[in-house]
């Protein structure tokens, strides 16, 4: 509990400061400023900028073979301080989702820009793992309520490790390799002593496209980048011994508020004492801003087949979304209406989810 009031003390000097500080002159060298939904505090040597999350869900199953049921929910309510100390080259990140209680810690980490330029950094702590574009995605800058079943299967997301990154040309060519424990979030322990490790490679010719679902970017030329990543790893001991390699590439295209995305993955699985298996996945999505971009429709298909050697068991998802964008991602209300299959259990499962976001 330690780590949390001391956050909770932290959040509650910044929020004093900028009831203090915004619309007036900097004092003492120190600069309190609103922008964008994030209080920063800066000076000649720090800079820290708190913002807080709020996502709102209500949500209607129709299983096939149940009762409908509906429920609200606090989906996502998180804290989170970044900034620099001393030099602009030792960054941090610190993020609490309160909405997790038992387990709230999600980034702790430092990131020191060894060049001074961005193309050779070393990031160490615990984050998210270079790997699926969907993943790296915040899930508060998605078009849909949440990440596709392919992304949830394939990107395991946050770990403790070490990870080197850069990028050059403004963001025209970007990569990561990093070794983690492989045991997840907030495990710090790695019993059988052998690492995950991932590595991604983005090139992007016509400028960065960022990771925002929807087209906030773009401006009179296309904004488009391809990927390429890998991820390794062998846990377990003995008879629980399961060596992965999952092979992922992903594409993106951005212009005049119409937004593109393809990713898609290859896994091999080796258990110990059994057959070695392959399993696949791709999601596939677009959207379109309208009305000055204030609102966006949006569809997606996912398919996953959990064993290539196993016939009738794949799985789909199908999906419609429309979002209304008051401050662009800052502070929006988003609906989706999904239909996911199993075909191993001929289940079919209709989910309607409505979701406010607010970053403040």
């Amino acid at each position: 509990m330690r780590p949390i009031r001391c956050l909770g003390a932290m959040v509650l000097c910044a929020a004093t400061a900028a009831a203090e500080g915004v619309g007036s002159a900097p004092q003492d060298g120190i600069e309190v400023t609103w922008r964008e939904g994030k209080t920063s505090i800066s000076s000649e040597e720090v800079l820290i900028q708190l913002s807080n999350r709020l996502q709102l869900r209500w949500t209607q199953d129709w299983p096939e073979d149940g009762i409908a049921s509906g429920s609200f929910r606090i989906r996502r309510a998180k804290t989170k301080l970044d900034g620099w100390l001393y030099e602009k080259r030792f960054a941090f990140g610190l993020q609490l989702n309160w909405a997790a209680a038992d387990n709230p810690l999600e980034d702790a980490f430092l990131d020191w820009d060894v060049t001074e330029r961005g193309r050779l950094r070393v990031k160490l702590g615990q984050f998210k793992a270079p790997f699926g574009r969907q993943e790296l995605t915040s899930s508060g800058s998605q078009q849909f309520v949440d990440r596709s079943i392919v992304s949830s299967r394939f990107a395991e997301g946050r770990d403790i490790g070490l990870t080197l990154h850069g990028q050059s040309g403004g963001g025209t060519l970007s990569w990561a390799a990093g070794v983690f424990n492989g045991s997840g979030r907030n495990v710090a322990s790695n019993p059988d002593g052998r690492y995950q490790v991932v590595a991604r490679v983005q090139v992007a010719p016509s400028g960065d496209p960022g990771y925002s679902e929807s087209d906030f970017e773009s401006g009179e030329r296309p904004l488009w980048a391809v990927a390429a990543q890998v991820h390794h790893d062998d846990d377990g001991l003995g008879d629980d011994r399961l060596r992965r390699t999952i092979y992922g590439a992903d594409a993106v295209f951005k212009f005049r508020g119409l937004s593109l995305f393809c990713e898609a993955f290859f896994e091999e699985r080796e258990p110990a004492g059994a057959t070695a298996s392959k399993s696949n996945g791709v999601a596939l999505q677009a959207g379109y801003l309208l009305a000055r971009r204030r609102i966006e429709v949006a569809g997606r298909y996912a398919t996953w087949d959990p064993s290539e050697a196993v016939s009738g068991d794949r799985r789909d998802e199908v999906g419609a979304a429309l979002g209304y964008f008051y401050d662009e991602h800052r502070l929006k209300l988003q609906a989706d209406l999904r239909v996911v299959e199993d075909e191993a259990t001929g289940a079919s499962d209709t989910q309607l989810r409505v979701q406010t976001q607010l970053v403040f």
